[in-house]
């Protein structure tokens, strides 16, 4: 198919554009450690020996990493596995598809994996989202453990509190403080020692053997996958305030910045790229900020990648919702001006929440996800398609229109 050449400077920008941000994250990791105060290591297999000490911030990216020695200070990993069996006096804060985590914190944890294990001392808080999360018998958290993981199976020993989410939970270890999760079913084995409350939310009420030692009290807050609590005036109210202040800010949207606004929404109603772009920029933006925080010097810029993809995430409804109410409302009544986009927006929006309240498993959900990613996937190409000087003007020339130009 021929493309005419006013098309592909737009082409280029929309390829070229994660790609230079790859590039320059890549080199920003490559930068020398000694101008920054830290060890940095990259590299597809990376290994710290036994008998090496390393007295800087230790910051490691590689598909396999494997961590035997002894790190004085805090350790930051991304990496496609992750081996841990030395000594880390700081603490760690880690994301991987794999990890074990044998050896010694002395501080917090803060751990994303697909698959995590724990049978090493920790000497702080644990926080940890994983597929699947398991604290072997061997385990031990000296703080709280905060969790949001598909499969939790803790046999160890934690001082703290344990809060969070799961899609499974089994508790059989030592829990010398309260326990409170919400999960879809949970097993407490015989050898479950708990000294404060056992406080859980699932839809199935837990079997407790007699020789498990709760010592406070047991209470069971019943759940539906049907999220029966639809009819209750609190779930209503808590639909109502979110959607008061989506409107509010698509307002402060749609009247402050009409041409983006407009342009947004154009661009997620092309459904497929606007996946695919959201898709890719979902954990690619994350991922750019990880590498981002490597190179110390690279914190601020990282800090804003954040705040932005964060930003990126909550409006993306509101893109959405104006995509729809534009698609939805007489295309007769699209005069360019503010008041229709204003319009557009609120019936979109209000469709929107219609939808995550439909009292079905998984329909919610599946709104919020595909929202997001479409949300996501069109700001990003608005950005990187937007037009430049007389092409801008000449997208942009609604009407005049009393009380909104």
């Amino acid at each position: 198919m021929f493309t005419s050449p006013a098309r592909r400077p737009r082409l280029l920008r929309a390829w070229v554009a994660p790609v230079v941000l790859l590039i320059v994250a890549t080199i920003a990791v490559g930068a020398p450690s000694t101008a920054l105060g830290a060890d940095l290591r990259s590299g597809n297999d990376v290994t710290i020996a036994s008998d090496r000490q390393i007295n800087d911030d230790l910051y490691v990216t590689a598909g396999q990493v494997n961590l035997h020695g002894h790190a004085t200070r805090d350790v930051i990993v991304a990496a496609g596995s992750f081996d841990f069996d030395g000594t880390i006096d700081g603490s760690l804060t880690m994301l991987a598809g794999e990890a074990t985590l044998k050896g010694t914190i002395g501080r917090s944890v803060r751990v994303a994996a697909g698959q995590v294990e724990i049978s090493g001392p920790i000497g702080g808080d644990l926080v940890v989202t994983g597929g699947s999360v398991k604290v072997t018998s061997s385990g031990r958290v000296a703080g709280d453990l905060l969790l949001a993981g598909g499969n939790v199976d803790v046999r160890g020993t934690v001082d703290g509190k344990v809060q969070g989410y799961a899609a499974s939970f089994t508790a059989g270890g030592t829990f010398n403080q309260s326990v409170d999760v919400k999960t879809q079913s949970i097993d407490v084995l015989p050898t479950a020692r708990v000294t404060g409350n056992l406080d859980y939310t699932s839809p199935n009420t837990a079997s407790i053997p007699g020789s498990a030692q709760i010592g406070g009290q047991v209470a069971h807050t019943e759940s539906s996958p049907f999220r029966g609590d639809w009819r209750s005036r609190g779930a209503w109210t808590s639909h109502l305030v979110r959607l008061l202040w989506m409107l509010i800010v698509g307002a402060a949207i749609v009247l402050l910045f009409p041409r983006a606004s407009a342009r947004t929404a154009n661009a997620v109603r092309r459904l497929l790229p606007s996946l695919g772009m959201g898709i890719l920029f979902i954990w690619l933006l994350p991922l750019i900020a990880i590498l981002l925080l490597v190179t110390v010097i690279g914190i601020p810029l990282a800090l804003l990648v954040v705040i932005a993809y964060l930003i990126a995430l909550y409006l993306s409804q509101v893109f959405v919702g104006l995509m729809i109410g534009r698609f939805i409302l007489p295309r007769s009544w699209d005069d360019g001006t503010r008041g229709f986009n204003l319009l557009a927006m609120v019936l979109g929006v209000i469709i929107i929440t219609l939808l995550k309240m439909i009292p079905v498993p998984f329909v919610p959900t599946a709104v919020g996800i595909v929202v997001t990613l479409l949300g996501l996937g069109g700001l990003v190409l608005a950005v990187l398609t937007r037009p430049r000087g007389r092409e801008a003007a000449q997208t942009w020339n609604p009407a005049p229109v009393p009380g909104w130009t």
